[in-house]
């Protein structure tokens, strides 16, 4: 069997070396690993390399994330692009896998998954790690962003309270919104306290 090659960029070290690590220790992947410093050297080490798999760390603070990753799948369209989440929302699963991607994996999984996935990848299957049954379960992050949502804050206001990206911020909303099957905000907030997500406290804090 033809050893898959991957190649493997991130923005953080921790992540960088715990995948590569792990799957330089498996037979039957050729593993490169690389920071991701700008899209123009993306496509410079593609071409080189000419991988079969790239593991592509997501992060929401670099601009037009979403258009790098469409480029990426045209101008390569042998590569199989895996992405890889600190950020677990349906909303961006959804836009990954749209704009070409053949996986969306995320913190949470393991690097046993990662390995198989990657097998599963090549041979040119999709694969979502984002559980649909939970789909609409808020995550702790976007808890705590519908809590500011109900005290009226801006997108803006609650990248500076939760120390992230005003961008970061509107994909959580959005995801909230979809989650909470929600038309505005405001519904999203009135829902997020009929169903608890809304703590006590911030509850009392609206109704005064």
């Amino acid at each position: 069997m033809k050893n898959v090659t991957i190649l493997i960029l991130g923005f953080r070290e921790i992540v960088l070396l715990g995948l590569t690590t792990y799957l330089s220790n498996q037979r039957d992947l050729c593993i490169f690993s690389e920071k991701y410093e700008s899209e123009k050297e993306t496509f410079e080490l593609i071409q080189c390399l000419r991988p079969d798999v790239l593991i592509f760390e997501l992060n929401l603070e670099q601009e037009k994330v979403l258009s790098v990753i469409e480029k990426m799948c045209k101008a390569f369209t042998n590569l199989k692009i895996m992405i890889y989440s600190a950020y677990e929302s349906f909303f961006l699963e959804d836009k990954v896998l749209l704009a070409g991607a053949a996986a969306f994996l995320t913190k949470d999984t393991t690097m046993h998954e990662i390995y198989e996935s990657i097998l599963m990848v090549s041979k040119k299957f999709k694969i979502s790690n984002y559980k649909k049954a939970e789909s609409n379960c808020l995550s702790p992050q976007e808890e705590k962003v519908l809590e500011f949502i109900a005290l009226g804050l801006t997108n803006k206001e609650i990248s500076k309270q939760l120390h992230i990206s005003e961008r970061t911020v509107s994909y959580y909303v959005s995801s909230i919104l979809i989650k909470l099957d929600a038309q505005s905000r405001v519904g999203a907030a009135l829902k997020g306290v009929l169903k608890g997500y809304v703590k006590n406290e911030v509850v009392e804090l609206i109704l005064k």
